[in-house]
Formats: C-alpha cells, structure tokens, sequence
C-alpha cells in the first residue's frame, strides 16, 4: 500500500517523533545529542516554525512544533539528513541512521497541546532514565528545563507554554510544575499520543462524509490526533491547500506553453519577455503575456510581474495594450 503523503497545514501543531534503525542509539554521547540540539536551533532561527517542547531520548526524539509558512519538512529534511552525515563521520559507519520517515502528527490544539507537552518531556522519567520531577528540572536533554527556567533558551517559545497557566510568569511556572506532577502521581496507565489518529479512517477518505453522517465519533487519521470534527476540518483544510499548489503548477505549466507559443510566433527568445525592452516584436510578445496570462488563464498580475520581471502595474499597462493588439489582430493569433 502506497504511504500517504504528509499533512502540510501552516499554523498547525505537530507531534514529530523520528526513531534510530534497528532501535540504533541515535544519541550515544552528550556530545551528540548537543549537536543535534545546536542544529534543530539555527534550523529553527532560519524559519518561521515555533518549538514547544523537545525530548531526545536513547533511539528516538520528539518534538512539538507549529508550522509556519512552508512545510516542516522544508526544515526538517535539511535538520535531519545533515545531522546523520555528522554521526555517519563522528562513528565511522556508513548507511541510514533512522528507521523510514520521521512521524509527523497533526494534533488537535485544544484537546492535545498540554497534554503532548507533558507526555513529551516525561519520556526520560517513563523510560526510568531518571526517577522524578526534581531530576527532570535540571536534566538538560528536555525541554522541560527551560519551562521551568532552571535553563534559558531562545528557540524554545517557553512564553507561549505558560500563557497556557496564567499571565504571571513565576506563577505560571509553578502550575505548569505542579501541572506536571499530577500525572506522575496518578496511578492510571499513561496515554499514548505517538499513535496517530484516534482511529484510521474506515474505507479511506472517500467514507469521510458518510462516516460523518453516521456519527462516527471515532473517525480518525494516522496522520491526526483529534476528534471527527478536528479530522474533517484537517483534511477538507489540506484538500483546498492541496488543490491551489496544483491549480498554481497547472498553470505554470499553461503559461510556459503560452509563452512558447508566442515566442515563436515573433521570433523572439524566452529570455527577450523580462524586462523593459522596447524593440515592437518584444514589447507586442510580452503584452500578449500579460493579457492572455490573466484573462485566459486566471494568473494575478502579481505572479505575472514575478514571472515578467516587471512591476504589476506594469502587467496591467500590457495586458491592456495585449487586449488592443489581439482586437485588430484576431485572425493572424488564432493560433495562440
């Protein structure tokens, strides 16, 4: 069965979790583990993405991030393949370090985001690493630490977190302590979150409405932690995301067609549309541009102005005088 491809949605949480192949100790050394650490924070200063929490642990890490404009990956890719390289020379070895494709969760914020951050930086306490509360404080590869300020960072948006507790921050830091310790001192068996959806979708996608209608409540995602309603919402959100990025490479694709068609026509070069240039076979060839790119293929005059290397102004002063030439022209362009 062909792997889904990943959710790409600006401005929603995800659960990333990546974990070493064959259970390898991704992490062996402090040394390494800092490395990590210093990269994920220059990867994190060179995008618009926000870091909640962090934890990494023998063979596997996680993190807790907010997209931004362009996807994780365009991050984490670069994050994650340097990192390997690094390791790969460090321990003499060669091959894949991680096991497949890192996880990438979307999460319902309202229902999930403290619970993930508390489920997250208690790895080390669950896996016995430590024994209590008081270790993780101080324990430097979480980043716990940093919300309770024994360690100051400037990636991790620690602010943010304890808004969630109040506006006063040492009060704050105390709930979110004390926040913590309650799910230490309960006896109940500790959730799981690294699963995905709280179902996978039953049929696929296409069920989704029918799933729905049938009240559901359970309908879920693999690639999403959240109720029917988060779910629908999620992959109706991607759909339309989805559906523009290829609208806009469709008509990329119509438009270098278009621009070939007209250059040949003139005899003029591709690179002869950018820019200025006043000769009338240019200028006439760059207008048609213009007009057809907005009236025939629905560009904005902003993409067009990218594309022309002209203001958009501009495209909008040819597209009128493309409009004028195809009117006493029509006959000799009806192949454009």
């Amino acid at each position: 069965m062909p792997r889904m491809g990943r959710l790409n949605l600006p401005g929603g949480i995800f659960h990333i979790i990546g974990r070493g192949i064959e259970r390898r100790n991704l992490f062996p050394t402090p040394f390494d583990k800092q490395n990590f650490l210093d990269r994920l924070q220059v990867s994190l200063h060179g995008s618009d993405h926000d870091c909640y929490a962090w934890a990494l642990m023998d063979n596997h890490y996680h993190m807790l991030l907010r997209q931004g404009r362009e996807s994780l990956s365009k991050m984490l890719g670069p994050l994650l393949g340097a990192y390997a390289q690094s390791y790969n020379r460090r321990h003499n070895r060669v091959g894949y370090l991680y096991q497949g494709r890192y996880k990438s969760i979307l999460c319902e914020e309202q229902s999930y985001f403290l619970e993930l951050i508390r489920y997250i930086h208690l790895n080390p306490v669950r896996a016995r690493i430590i024994n209590d509360l008081s270790s993780l404080d101080s324990y430097p590869w979480t980043g716990h630490s940093m919300l309770v300020g024994v360690r100051r960072s400037d990636w991790l948006d620690d602010r943010f977190v304890l808004s969630q507790f109040g506006g006063d921050l040492n009060v704050a830091r105390k709930k979110y302590r004390q926040f913590m310790l309650e799910r230490l001192g309960s006896n109940g068996a500790l959730d799981d979150y690294e699963g995905g959806g709280l179902a996978r979708s039953n049929g696929g996608w296409q069920n989704l409405s029918r799933l729905l209608t049938e009240k559901n409540c359970r309908l879920g995602d693999e690639r999403i932690l959240g109720g029917a309603e988060f779910v629908a919402m999620a992959l109706d959100s991607y759909d339309k995301i989805t559906e523009h990025s290829q609208s806009k490479q469709t008509k990329n694709e119509q438009l270098e067609v278009l621009i070939s068609k007209i250059c040949l026509k003139f005899s003029v070069e591709r690179e002869d549309l950018v820019g200025r240039g006043r000769q009338n076979e240019q200028s006439v060839a760059r207008a048609l541009v213009a007009y057809l790119g907005v009236s025939r293929l629905g560009l904005s005059t902003v993409h067009l102005a990218e594309i022309l290397k002209i203001s958009h102004q501009g495209v909008s002063r040819a597209a009128r005088r493309g409009q004028e030439y195809l009117d006493t022209n029509e006959s000799s362009c009806a192949d454009i």
